[in-house]
């Protein structure tokens, strides 16, 4: 299982908002995705690319259990690709970056995932991305 995440980073001129998505495939096809407009305001684009990652990765959490119900046994840990530095270095260390205390601290349940091996946050080119498809025009 792979996830794939990103934002589109005040999307909307009016009100400063950003759109979160991501989406997972198993093998080739895609089982789930999501995107939705936030209802808050981030100052930075790393906050925008992180707050989509942590709903992400809860999401990997529950299709994880739900695929071991089905008999499904993981034998590697979930990828999830992001397109941007700063989110995956506030997803492996949050308590380092003292500018980010503002940030929820239940969103920092990530860091305990990575370092249990349940999940790894890995840096893709932004041209790569595949949750593109929920909010941007595509040639």
């Amino acid at each position: 299982m792979v996830g794939f995440t990103d934002s589109y980073w005040v999307s909307d001129l009016d009100d400063q908002k950003y759109t979160g998505r991501y989406v997972f495939t198993l093998g080739s096809r895609p089982i789930t995705w999501a995107c939705k407009k936030q209802s808050v305001i981030f100052l930075s684009s790393a906050e925008a690319k992180y707050r989509p990652t942590i709903k992400a990765s809860k999401e990997a959490m529950w299709l994880r259990q739900i695929l071991s119900k089905f008999g499904f046994q993981h034998q590697h840990l979930t990828t999830l690709w992001c397109d941007n530095q700063s989110a995956i270095q506030l997803c492996k260390y949050p308590m380092q970056h003292q500018r980010r205390k503002h940030i929820e601290l239940h969103m920092h349940f990530i860091k305990k995932i990575i370092h249990y091996h349940v999940l790894e946050v890995i840096y893709f080119l932004a041209e790569d991305q595949v949750a593109d498809i929920f909010s941007k025009t595509l040639t």
